[in-house]
């Protein structure tokens, strides 16, 4: 009986640390999925990733990537709403996403900006804080 309740113990435990998605796996898949909707319409072209930072926890996860064309080549955005952007904000890609009733679903995003808005979104949408990245100061 002890051992089943360690056992049970470590399972539980385990399901509460943050985890990077293999990387051919369903998970990865999906959350990738929908972070290229909203990105794809906003450039008018098919994108894929260069993922600088993933991981998710207890249905949540964190995205930070950069957008490339599916031959690997950096975005022009010539033509977008982000036009006037490139010179002024650095070119960044902050997703938080929620798993809720079979898929998932973006709570916040933010592309292209001056600030790294995400460090207050652990607190204001009461995600894990594990699953962002550690603050650099300089």
């Amino acid at each position: 009986m002890r051992s089943f309740l360690l056992l049970l113990l470590l399972i539980s435990g385990a399901s509460a640390t943050p985890v990077v998605p293999a990387k051919d796996s369903k998970e990865l898949r999906e959350i990738m999925a929908a972070v290229a909707d909203p990105v794809e319409d906003a450039v008018h072209q098919p994108v894929k990733f260069r993922i600088n930072h993933i991981k998710m926890e207890k249905g949540w996860a964190f995205v930070d990537a950069l957008p490339l064309t599916k031959q690997g080549k950096r975005i022009s955005y010539a033509g977008t709403m982000f036009e006037e952007w490139v010179e002024e904000a650095d070119e960044v890609l902050w997703v938080l996403l929620r798993y809720k009733r079979g898929r998932w679903y973006i709570v916040e995003k933010e592309f292209f900006t001056v600030e790294a808005t995400w460090i207050d979104w652990p607190r204001y949408f009461r995600a894990p804080g594990g699953i962002f990245p550690k603050p650099k100061i300089d």
